[in-house]
């Protein structure tokens, strides 16, 4: 009995690994991709398809993380971000004269790469690294080598992931380019949830917040947002100071052009409601400032430039943040 179970286990562990290294990874003159198939790297880390965002019927071509089984894709390129197809009718190619092309219904150009040079037996193969290469066939996988690459085609682009024993973790990759714009999806760390540019994965809760579904935070599905870990008390509130930050979007703010900093930070305390505010100061006269009244939505880390906020927290969390922080004086 033990050997009919170990023979099982066996064939399940052969199957599962078969499904993995058995996929294809290159598309070729003779072999497009079509909507509803996908690529997938050979350690299968990555995969390449079409997919469409939550809520939304348009199809895009991207890149992903690959996990089984996990229907949230955590996505680092977009192919066609600005030109998304409306039906199932995505076709990836080389065409005769070697060009990478996205086409969409009646053969219309969604998207396109050119090689540097004329090529022959073109393949175009998503590697292990995340990274979609245009090579020849009988080319090793020699970056210096690719025709052009959808990480580092006009930029460097590189996507760097770390191996665990695990395999390819997702906490682990990090970019040097805001690959996919992910962070200018509206709503796309949900509220009271911020978006890093620079790491993945990009959300993450703002201090003194936890996710709202952790298992889902898990599963990348972050929609659901942050709650706050303290209660709020009113009177005994002061605000945290957040910084390189694109403000939260304005449809529940309100701005004052007349108010200084100052102003605007005992009018936000005095009002429970009031959850932020920050500078709004546009001309340079040292006045206005903008408050909002409700959950914190589409806050962006930025690498370079970006505002300061600051954001109401209950007085347990005012010393544990790790930021720095202001407290209302009475």
């Amino acid at each position: 009995m033990e050997i009919i179970a170990f023979m099982l286990i066996s064939f399940y562990i052969l199957i599962s690994y078969s499904q993995v290294s058995g996929a294809e990874d290159t598309v070729t003159q003779s072999h497009p991709l079509t909507d509803g198939n996908t690529l997938i790297s050979k350690n299968g880390s990555f995969e390449m398809g079409f997919f469409s965002p939550a809520n939304s019927s348009s199809r895009y071509l991207g890149i992903w993380v690959w996990q089984k089984n996990i229907p949230v894709k955590h996505v680092i390129w977009v192919a066609n971000k600005e030109k998304p197809i409306e039906d199932l009718s995505g076709l990836l190619m080389i065409n005769s004269t070697g060009n990478v092309v996205l086409l969409s219904q009646n053969n219309t150009v969604v998207w396109s790469k050119t090689p540097i040079r004329e090529v022959q037996n073109p393949v175009l193969q998503l590697l292990d690294s995340g990274n979609l290469v245009l090579r020849e066939e009988e080319t090793e996988e020699n970056s210096e080598k690719y025709l052009c690459q959808s990480l580092d085609f006009s930029s460097i682009r590189r996507l760097i992931a770390e191996k665990t024993q695990n395999g390819l973790s997702p906490g682990n990759l990090a970019r040097r380019a805001d690959i996919a714009n992910f962070c200018d999806s509206p709503r796309v760390c949900g509220p009271n949830g911020g978006c890093d540019v620079v790491k993945a994965p990009n959300c993450y809760c703002l201090k003194g917040f936890q996710p709202k579904s952790p298992n889902n935070w898990k599963n990348y599905d972050n929609t659901d947002g942050c709650v706050r870990t303290e209660t709020l008390n009113c009177s005994t509130d002061g605000f945290v100071k957040y910084v390189s930050l694109k403000l939260p979007n304005s449809t529940y703010s309100f701005s004052n052009q007349t108010n200084n900093l100052k102003e605007c930070e005992q009018k936000c305390m005095s009002n429970c409601s009031c959850m932020a505010y920050a500078s709004s100061d546009i001309n340079g006269s040292g006045t206005g400032c903008a408050m909002w009244y409700d959950d914190l939505i589409d806050v962006k880390l930025l690498v370079d430039g970006g505002k300061d906020l600051y954001i109401r927290m209950a007085a347990s969390e005012l010393g544990k943040c790790g930021i720095s922080f202001l407290v209302h004086v009475h």
